[in-house]
C-alpha cells in the first residue's frame, strides 16, 4: 500500500515540473499594439477589445495599430413545413487593417460560421447567440495575434 503511494506521490511530483506549455500559447508575442478602432458589430467588437487589451501594455519596439471593421449576420437555415425557421446561420465578417508607423502594411479577412437551432425559450436563445458571439471573437483575435506575429 505504501509503495502504490510512494510511486502515485513521485508520479504526481515528475508530471508537475515537466515544462509543459500549449502549442499556440504565446506569452512574449514581441510586439504592442498601440491603437485599437473597431467598428460594426457592437457585442463581438467588445469581446475583440477585451481579447486585444492584454497587447496594448506590452513595450516592445514593433507597434502595430489595427483598425476593424465587423459585420455580423444571422440567416434562416432551415424552416419547418408552416414556414418557421428552425435553424439559423450566424456570420461574422470582420476586416482589419494593420498598420506600422502610419503606413497600411496588411489587409486580413477573418469570417467565422457557425450554425444553430431555433430553441424555444427565447431568453436562452439569446444566452447562447451571445456565448456564440464571444468565441467569435476570441477565434478571430487569435487569428490576429498570429498573424502579427508572423509579421515580425
Amino acid at each position: 500500500m505504501k509503495k502504490k503511494i510512494l510511486i502515485t506521490i513521485f508520479f504526481l511530483i515528475s508530471l508537475t515540473n515537466c515544462g509543459y506549455t500549449p502549442v499556440f500559447y504565446q506569452s512574449d508575442v514581441g510586439f504592442k499594439i498601440s491603437e485599437i478602432n473597431l467598428k460594426g458589430e457592437n457585442i463581438i467588437n467588445n469581446f475583440i477589445r477585451i481579447n486585444l487589451k492584454r497587447y496594448t501594455k506590452k513595450d516592445y519596439n514593433i507597434i502595430y495599430a489595427v483598425s476593424a471593421q465587423t459585420k455580423y449576420q444571422k440567416n434562416v437555415y432551415s424552416k419547418n413545413q408552416a414556414g418557421d425557421p428552425t435553424g439559423f446561420e450566424l456570420i461574422v465578417e470582420t476586416n482589419f487593417k494593420i498598420f506600422k508607423a502610419g503606413n497600411l502594411i496588411k489587409s486580413l479577412d477573418i469570417t467565422e460560421k457557425f450554425i444553430i437551432q431555433k430553441l424555444e425559450d427565447r431568453f436562452e436563445e439569446n444566452s447562447y447567440e451571445r456565448s456564440i458571439k464571444k468565441n467569435f471573437a476570441q477565434s478571430i483575435s487569435s487569428k490576429l495575434i498570429t498573424e502579427l506575429s508572423n509579421l515580425k
